[in-house]
């Protein structure tokens, strides 16, 4: 099966430019340590991460990552996963299988931007059929 990851994820906006130690704090929680929160008065742009939920099954092959980073806006993007991983059901943060960050002139162009950027991810799994009888 080859398909994008299905994503969810956060926006924030702010009235002055995203502060630098901002991306920073979003990778951070991204891999499950805690940190501080940013807020900003929501007028100047905006700022998104989308977290990528992979088909169940063995991860054969992967791709689109140099293209999710070379995205409009598109500030990181990261798969956590390789070859030979299997995915199970998710259930918690920590069966994401990485994320896209993203900024725009507004929340909802910080949004579009990094939804594009996951959607360009593909994960090619086998053997969910498998998974699911064990």
């Amino acid at each position: 099966m080859t398909r994008a990851a299905e994503s969810f994820g956060c926006a924030v906006t702010f009235q002055e430019p995203a502060p630098n130690d901002f991306f920073a704090i979003v990778r951070r929680d991204g891999v499950g340590r805690k940190s501080q929160s940013v807020t900003r008065d929501p007028e100047h742009g905006g700022a998104c991460v989308r977290f990528l939920v992979p088909p169940e099954g063995e991860l054969v092959a992967l791709g689109g990552i140099e293209e999710a980073r070379a995205s409009e806006g598109v500030v990181d993007a990261r798969v956590y996963r390789r070859p030979g991983w299997v995915f199970g059901p998710f259930l918690r943060g920590s069966d994401r299988a990485g994320f896209t960050l993203a900024t725009g002139s507004s929340r909802d162009d910080a949004l579009a931007n990094a939804g594009r950027a996951a959607d360009l991810i593909r994960f090619e799994t086998e053997n969910a059929a498998v998974l699911q009888q064990t």
